[in-house]
C-alpha cells in the first residue's frame, strides 16, 4: 500500500496535499487537493460549519418559541437521530413533531427521504400532528413560517 505524502506530484506536475480537517464525526477530510485548490476547499469547510451552527441555533430558537407559547407543554429536541422530526412537543396528551428547515430553493429546505419515510410511517398513519417549519435569517432574528403536513401535501416537500 502506498502512502501519500502532502507533497505528492501528480502527472499533470502539481502539487497536492490531503486535507487534515476533522469533521463532525470525529474523522478527518482526506481529500487530495492541488495545492492552487486550497483556500476554496478550506472556505467549502468554513461555510458548512456556518451553516451547521445556523441550523442548530434555529432549532434552539423554535423550541424556546414553543415553550414560550405553550406554557405547560413538554418540548424537546430529537437529537442528530436520522429519520425523526427535530423538535417534539407534547401536550394535553398530545404528541406534535416540527421539522426546521431553511427557507429557499433546493434540497436544503426539503424533507430528506428517510425523514419523509420516518414521517409516514410513525405520524401521518397515526394521526399525530406534523409540521414543517421554515425560516428565514436576518442577522440573529429568525422568522418562522409553520405549514402543517398531511398525506396530500407531503410529497410537495420530499427531496
Amino acid at each position: 500500500m502506498v502512502q501519500i505524502k502532502r507533497n505528492y506530484k501528480f502527472e499533470s506536475g502539481g502539487t497536492v496535499y490531503r486535507c487534515k480537517r476533522i469533521r463532525k464525526n470525529g474523522k478527518p477530510c482526506n481529500k487530495l487537493e492541488f495545492t492552487s485548490k486550497r483556500k476554496e476547499h478550506n472556505n467549502r469547510h468554513k461555510g458548512a460549519i456556518i451553516a451547521s451552527a445556523k441550523n442548530i441555533d434555529s432549532e434552539r430558537q423554535y423550541e424556546e418559541k414553543l415553550r414560550r407559547e405553550n406554557s405547560g407543554a413538554l418540548v424537546f429536541q430529537t437529537g442528530t437521530e436520522c429519520g425523526p422530526p427535530d423538535i417534539v412537543m407534547y401536550k394535553n396528551g398530545k404528541l406534535s413533531f416540527y421539522e426546521v428547515k431553511p427557507t429557499g430553493k433546493g434540497n436544503d429546505s426539503l424533507l430528506k427521504a428517510d425523514q419523509a419515510k420516518w414521517i409516514k410511517k410513525n405520524c401521518l398513519r397515526n394521526n399525530i400532528d406534523v409540521y414543517i417549519v421554515h425560516y428565514k435569517c436576518r442577522t440573529k432574528k429568525f422568522t418562522f413560517v409553520k405549514k402543517k403536513l398531511s398525506k396530500k401535501n407531503i410529497s410537495m416537500y420530499e427531496s
